[in-house]
């Protein structure tokens, strides 16, 4: 599972959007992506800029909404509805 969170990771680097915006020190330690195209990405410690990083870069995901579970068990959340952000 390591490896395919690396690559995971790598291409979301790649590829920008959400995980390219967010500052800290961090891991993803798991991710997903559901039927609809939303991604789900939990992480081992919460970014400092959770919702910033949300606001700016879900346009920039395919599915056009992206969600963050943090260790204290939130999640952070945003998505495109006729091409204004919700987060």
């Amino acid at each position: 599972m390591v490896g395919a969170v690396s690559a995971f990771v790598a291409w979301a680097a790649f590829a920008g959007g959400v995980l390219d915006v967010l500052e800290g020190d961090f891991e993803v330690v798991a991710a997903a992506r559901n039927d609809r195209g939303t991604m789900f990405v939990e992480v081992d410690r919460e970014p400092g800029n959770v919702t910033e990083a949300l606001r700016a870069g879900v346009r920039d995901e395919p599915g056009g909404a992206f969600a963050i579970i943090t260790p204290d068990g939130a999640v952070h959340y945003a998505y495109l509805v006729q091409g204004r952000v919700y987060a």
